[in-house]
């Protein structure tokens, strides 16, 4: 009886031990993915500096800091500018010329036109004129709508679908509230991106998605940041900053009079 335990208890041991090759290609995996995740966090993390050094160079350029969020009406955002900047290498940028010259309607962009037919209409991605276009370009071997194969864009709108349900459910949330990695990560200002025109008003730049949800639903307020401001705009409050702050200085000088008398 002693020598079956015996034997059993052998044969488990026998059975549990790992072969040394196994052992040391588990510890190798298991630091490779440790290096790599060390490594994508410096990544991030030089990426977070060099935009960081960039906004703060800016800052100091402008007079004020572009490193802001603002919480707009979607309604408010009705044209496109024909060329977009990414957010990340330009927010805060000043530039003059006709670029925020546009006729460019978002509701009239092919991608919201799918997002409406989806989601209000009822109708199957497949059926969208804007998928059809992506689906024909995929297979004559060309990437569209950031996807490389019909099984990846069929991936995408189901992955839009599940954003879609999320913001209706949960309502529309910034990416700090979504766990964007604090102050010190790219995603915490990756929303909604917008320029401002000569006029003051603000034009579509980035993140088509979001913001097509975000009419569709008739959400109040989201979250945006400005990527590039018109220099005609940003001398004419530069220009109200000095009358508000002269006009505050003799306010303070004329009242400092009367009470003197």
């Amino acid at each position: 009886m002693m020598d079956g335990d015996r034997e059993m208890r052998s044969r488990t041991s026998l059975k549990r031990k790992k072969p040394p090759w196994l052992l040391r290609g588990r510890q190798a995996l298991k630091k490779s993915r440790v290096a790599g995740a060390l490594a994508s966090a410096c990544v991030q993390r030089l990426y977070w500096l060099r935009w960081r050094a960039g906004t703060a160079a800016r800052a100091r350029r402008l007079g004020f800091s572009p490193d802001r969020t603002y919480w707009v009406s979607p309604a408010d955002i009705v044209y496109c500018t024909p060329l977009e900047w990414n957010p990340f290498w330009h927010e805060g940028e000043v530039r003059g010329g006709d670029w925020d010259v546009t006729d460019i309607r978002f509701e009239d962009l092919d991608v919201f036109q799918a997002m409406r037919q989806r989601w209000i209409e009822g109708k199957d991605w497949s059926e969208t004129e804007c998928y059809r276009r992506a689906a024909s370009k995929i297979e004559s071997g060309r990437a569209a709508w950031g996807c490389a194969s019909l099984a990846g864009l069929d991936a995408k709108c189901q992955a839009l679908d599940r954003l879609f349900d999320e913001i209706r459910q949960q309502g529309y949330k910034s990416q700090m509230e979504l766990g964007g990695g604090g102050r010190m990560s790219l995603r915490a200002v990756d929303e909604v991106s917008v320029n401002v025109d000569r006029d003051g008003k603000m034009l579509f730049n980035n993140s088509v998605h979001r913001l097509g949800i975000a009419k569709l639903l008739s959400v109040e307020k989201i979250p945006v940041r400005v990527t590039v401001r018109h220099s005609a705009h940003v001398q004419r409050e530069r220009s109200r900053l000095r009358d508000r702050i002269a006009g505050g200085a003799a306010s303070g000088r004329k009242e400092g009079a009367t009470r003197a008398a």
